[in-house]
């Protein structure tokens, strides 16, 4: 899942309505003064300001709903709040112009603790398009399961390589079938990237496009 949806709005006869200015969330760099907009718990069109921290950014975290694993790729790292409430709003420049949307924090406490991830404009526009196209969104996997491999379970099976991501089974017909992996591979690097888990397998290939 990308983490995003299309609305369509049936507007009285009459109304206008001037659509936000996007920006190229290409062209953001660390540091850059950046402010979050949504209801915070509830508190109706705040706003936050802070910093670009990092960009390109992956994490896995665990949904809510069904204690499922979710990956999130190409992140905004930003240390301007972003607590429940405020998924799904935007994340602006500071001329205004949206950047990214807010979509997920990274604390203990269940609130913000100056780690927030937005989804870049740029590929939250691509998906938009495609929706409102009625195209389906996709992505680039690989066709593995796998388990991760460390120095404790390298050793109990004697392992040559104390990290990466063990291929416990291969899909049928799948891309990685057809580049020749088989079960019992361990793949410990991705396009010279280091790979020391499977989550950071599929979060390398999920950063990837289609076909690459």
């Amino acid at each position: 899942s990308s983490g995003l949806a299309g609305a369509k709005l049936e507007l009285p006869a009459g109304t206008t309505v001037t659509p936000m200015a996007v920006g190229d969330s290409d062209a953001l760099k660390a540091g850059q003064w950046v402010m979050t907009i949504g209801s915070p718990f509830g508190y109706e069109q705040s706003v936050a300001t802070g910093i670009v921290s990092a960009l390109g950014r992956s994490t896995v975290m665990e949904a809510e709903s069904d204690n499922s694993l979710q990956l999130y790729v190409n992140l905004i790292q930003t240390d301007a709040a972003i607590n429940p409430g405020n998924s799904g709003g935007a994340l602006v420049n500071s001329e205004g112009q949206l950047v990214g949307i807010d979509t997920l924090f990274s604390s203990d406490t269940e609130s913000f603790a100056g780690i927030g991830f937005a989804i870049p404009g740029n590929y939250a526009v691509e998906v938009a398009n495609k929706i409102i196209a009625g195209e389906q969104v996709t992505h680039a996997y690989v066709g593995l399961s796998m388990q991760t491999v460390n120095a404790q379970n390298a050793q109990a099976n004697l392992l040559s390589v104390t990290q990466g991501a063990y291929v416990a089974e291969v899909a049928e017909g799948g891309p990685a079938e057809a580049a020749g992996i088989q079960e019992g591979d361990i793949i410990t690097s991705l396009d010279g990237e280091d790979i020391s888990s499977a989550d950071g397998m599929i979060l390398a290939v999920r950063s990837h496009k289609i076909g690459e």
